[in-house]
């Protein structure tokens, strides 16, 4: 099985698609990345693409980072919700995650 491996490229195309939405989702985003800029477009049995992969572990690290929320997550997707500016990394502006994790439970 391949692995696809988020490139420099990859990275900064996904922070500049999300960074004009208010949600987004792992399939859209594969969506984009096949349809729009040639991405691979290997399929598992299931239908889904492989690519789903790393595009929704590089969603979960910017989950992680602040600059999104996870809404839904499950086997077929997982749908973010951008709250932080792409472009800007600066703490203040990101999601605080000790009150986030404490809105769980």
């Amino acid at each position: 099985m391949k692995h696809y491996l988020l490139s420099q490229n990859l990275d900064d195309l996904i922070r500049h698609y999300i960074s004009s939405k208010k949600l987004i989702s792992s399939r859209e985003l594969c969506s984009v990345i096949i349809n729009d800029h040639s991405g691979p477009n290997d399929k598992f049995i299931s239908g889904r693409p492989k690519l789903i992969v790393p595009v929704t572990i590089k969603l979960l690290s910017m989950e992680k980072e602040g600059f999104i929320i996870g809404i839904t997550k499950d086997n077929n997707d997982c749908t973010f919700e951008i709250v932080g500016d792409m472009q800007d990394s600066n703490p203040e502006n990101l999601v605080n995650k000790d009150e986030f994790q404490l809105t769980l439970f």
